[in-house]
């Protein structure tokens, strides 16, 4: 290996320096590789995308007739004849370095020498007819896979090539390379932000350095592209691998990056993979049901070939399911993917995209899904609430979109919300018109505020607060008050500004309602008088009964037949009906819209938003509203949801629940009790259900298996102390917080968590200290407690459920009382793998909680 100096000479020679990039551009939270360019030793062909002793195995795969592969060959196949035998000369710039690439491929697999011929021929015309001025004659991002179709082709033919043709086919490769490293990142006239214009071509000069490695200025353009490439990974991604641009960017830069990472492995011996996880995991984390990438920004769905670097990810792990190589979940996103075009990259008019998908998909690389829990709390900015990772007929998918503001592709989107339900698309964002970028006629109407499901003041879309702290700030992302996740409910919230009016404040929260439906409860306030509103878009018929609106979507390639029902909160605040464009579906035209709006210094908004199957009943519900508060309840069969939203923290009570939370719900079932949350609250009373707290406190509980009490908390922030009573809460015997045993008391059916300072006190004693040896353990465990003053104690075993697995009897010594369980039941049956709690109780009531792991 060896790094070029002439490159050196020649950069000061030239005199040129990189510019000083923006203040902006290097403030966010995106990676960075290395950018020492490392070179072969030696320049090998063929070399990017494999060695010569990989042709036959390529030839192998396109035998099975059930094969991915041999759909993709015939269309490498199709492309193939219809290039052969072309004058090359009759083709244009985008056509040219298509046929370059195919006719060479298609050589390797057929020996065709007609083929070789074509791509030989199309290789001495490369770049024929296109300018190099510095004058933007030709899009950079076009020139950047023409860039690296050629340099593909040369790969493959180079040990047919004379001496006469290979000096000319690399002089017209090195000159194009040349012109895309002035002109990007230092001359600044092709890419002068960092974003998808800059990327692309960085990585095509990249591949074209590792293409010619030999070339005096080979190292120059490798460290250059890699530069370019970090402006880029720096800004646009976050951390965690969010693209600001929106999935159709993600998967553009896509086109060049695959390849290009692919090259430097080979070539060089160098992975850059592990630095580029978080963008390939994020497509994962994101994706609909269907495996499509939302449509934020400007954006169409998207899907993600995965599979494509599937096995640069043998030994790595990822948390979306640590038990597997990453290689396994990336198998399964892209065949799990439901494709809406086979041509999807949205580059196709210069790509040979199933080439590459023919030479880097593994078949024979395993497939395991996600064990990852299915909602996603992403540090970038975005919340993904599902039921589960795959599309059915029941399934349920919202992204909540919170990220930081870019410069480029970005929309007026902050806090909006794309739906999915029922196997289909319910409720999009904005996206790409019909006609992409170019739709001048309706990008007035998508890069507006009123195009995107998001709450606004004055008409203005709300703003990270950048624009408003002082000193001034870059890339900030929303702030995001609190993140819950459990099976019967997940709630986020998160908080921005407003540039105009520059005084509002939101509050945007989300609630999934037992994995099953969602409410999205807005609270906006200002110093003065102000017009608030709310915006909701669907597909597909639409109709409107009082506040009650209904979107029919038909089936199609995007989706099956669904239905949801929206119901609009407070009654008393205008809803108006408008239209616009869909601008996500090139095959629907137009979009049936509500905004509910209201006027005052502040207002509060509470959306209802149920999927469900066209046929399905439509559910029951009643504004419960005050002059106080927001509140609605929704009813099912037996099951009452109760709601309510309000902006302070009143004591209001309205039928069913009373509470002085700023956002609270319950839940009852023929008339009993069985799930509530509360944010910021003290107070929460519904039926025969009473909680009380020490100081204002964000939770979720449920009552659903005997024994046992769910807690979910927000891991923002301690757990306040409280106090909860309802009918049957005095056999509980173990309080999950988290899925975590918490220590508590239950005196009479009163439970407290924690230690009060006010309410309800306990009246045991403190619990006594407790040591479990080993935990985990395998066979036995023994656990201690120190001896008490009077009367004999038990330990009881329990698991998960609140089941009673054992009794165990203990042994006194002169200071402790020692029990030993040796992981059987009652009945002398093995336990299984996981969780166990424990309860020791004295003649006072319960004096230890403890909690066992049992392991293989």
């Amino acid at each position: 290996m060896r790094r070029g100096w002439l490159w050196c000479i020649a950069a000061l020679l030239a005199g040129t320096a990189v510019r000083a990039q923006h203040p902006r551009y290097d403030t966010y939270s995106g990676f960075e590789v290395n950018t020492m360019p490392v070179l072969p030793a030696l320049e090998q062909h063929p070399s990017l995308y494999f060695s010569s002793d990989f042709v036959a195995t390529l030839r192998a795969r396109k035998v099975d007739q059930e094969s991915r592969y041999y759909t993709l060959w015939h269309r490498i196949r199709g492309d193939a004849l219809k290039y052969q035998g072309k004058d090359m000369s009759t083709l244009d710039e985008h056509d040219r370095p298509r046929a370059a690439k195919t006719l060479a491929f298609w050589w390797l697999l057929e020996e065709d020498p007609e083929a070789l011929a074509g791509a030989i021929e199309a290789l001495l015309l490369a770049f024929d007819g296109v300018p190099k001025t510095g004058e933007k004659p030709y899009d950079e991002i076009y020139r950047a896979t023409w860039l690296q179709n050629y340099a593909s082709a040369y790969d493959w033919v180079f040990h047919e090539l004379d001496s006469a043709q290979n000096t000319s086919i690399r002089q017209l490769l090195a000159d194009e390379t040349e012109y895309l490293r002035r002109n990007i990142m230092e001359g600044d006239r092709l890419a002068p932000r960092p974003h998808n214009h800059r990327s692309k071509p960085a990585w095509a000069i990249g591949t074209a350095a590792l293409a010619m490695s030999d070339h005096p200025n080979a190292a120059d353009w490798l460290e250059h592209a890699l530069e370019a490439s970090n402006t880029v990974t720096r800004y646009q991604f976050s951390a965690d691998g969010i693209y600001r641009e929106g999935g159709h960017y993600w998967m553009y830069n896509a086109v060049n990056l695959i390849p290009f990472l692919w090259h430097y492995k080979n070539v060089s011996g160098v992975s850059l993979f592990k630095a580029f996880q978080p963008a390939f995991e994020w497509p994962i984390r994101i994706r609909t049901g269907r495996g499509q990438m939302p449509n934020i920004e400007d954006s169409f769905l998207k899907p993600a070939p995965t599979h494509m670097v599937a096995a640069a990810y043998k030994g790595a792990v990822s948390t979306l399911n640590p038990e597997v190589d990453f290689t396994a979940v990336l198998q399964w996103n892209f065949a799990t993917t439901t494709l809406i075009s086979q041509d999807y990259t949205g580059a196709t008019v210069d790509v040979t995209w199933e080439i590459d998908d023919y030479i880097l998909f593994d078949s024979t690389l395993p497939m395991a899904a996600p064990t990852a829990a299915p909602n996603q709390f992403l540090d970038g900015g975005q919340v993904v609430f599902r039921d589960r990772w795959e599309a059915g007929p029941s399934d349920r998918y919202l992204l909540f979109h919170g990220v930081a503001d870019a410069d480029n592709h970005n929309h007026p989107d902050q806090l909006s919300v794309f739906i999915a339900g029922n196997d289909a698309v319910l409720a999009p964002d904005a996206g790409y018109g019909p006609s992409g970028f170019s739709d001048d006629r309706r990008r007035s109407w998508y890069t507006t505020a009123k195009a995107h499901n998001i709450a606004t003041a004055d008409g203005y879309p709300p703003i990270a607060d950048n624009l408003l702290r002082s000193p001034f700030m870059y890339n900030v992302t929303p702030d995001s008050r609190y993140h819950i996740d459990a099976p019967f409910y997940a709630f986020a919230e998160k908080e921005s500004g407003y540039l105009r009016p520059a005084d509002v404040r939101l509050r945007r929260a989300i609630a999934f309602i037992d994995r099953n439906y969602f409410v999205i409860a807005d609270v906006l306030s200002g110093d003065e008088e102000h017009t608030y509103g709310t915006l909701l878009h669907g597909r597909g018929a639409f109709a409107i009964d009082g506040h009650r609106a209904t979107w029919e979507t038909f089936e199609n390639r995007f989706g099956a037949a669904a239905r949801l029902d929206a119901f609009m909160y407070p009654t008393t605040a205008a809803i108006t009906h408008k239209q616009g464009y869909i601008s996500l579906f090139k095959d629907e035209r137009y979009v049936q819209y509500t905004e509910l709006s209201q006027t005052g210094s502040s207002a509060a908004f509470l959306q209802i938003l149920l999927p469900a199957h066209p046929n399905a009943p439509v559910p029951e519900a009643n504004d419960l509203s005050t002059e106080d508060a927001v509140a609605a309840a929704i009813v099912q069969g037996d099951t009452t949801d109760t709601f309510l939203l309000q902006d302070t923290n009143r004591m209001v009570e309205v039928p069913g629940l009373a509470t002085d939370a700023t956002f609270a719900w319950s839940r009852s079932v023929d008339g009993t009790w069985r799930t509530l949350s509360l944010r910021e609250g003290r107070v929460l009373r519904s039926g025969e259900v009473s909680l009380m707290a020490d100081a204002p406190l964000t939770v979720a509980a449920e009552d659903s298996s005997p024994g046992v009490l769910n807690i979910a908390a927000p891991k923002e922030e301690p757990l306040a102390a409280f106090s909860i009573s309802y009918p049957g809460s005095e056999s509980v015997t173990v309080v999950l917080v988290n899925g975590i045993a918490t220590l508590h008391t239950n005196d009479a059916g009163r439970i407290v968590v924690g230690t009060l300072t006010t309410g309800v006190e306990p009246t045991q004693s403190p619990l006594a200290p407790v040591s479990i040896f080993p935990n985990p353990f395998i066979q036995s465990v023994t656990i201690d407690i120190p001896a008490p003053q009077d009367g004999t104690v038990t330990a009881t075993v329990f698991d998960i459920l609140g089941q009673r697995i054992r009794l165990l009897r203990g042994t006194s010594a002169t200071e402790v009382v020692r029990f030993t369980w040796d992981g059987l039941t009652e009945d002398g049956r093995q336990t299984a793998v996981g969780t166990y709690f424990l309860r020791i109780v004295g003649p006072s009531g319960t004096i230890a909680h403890g909690q066992l792991v049992r392991m293989r």
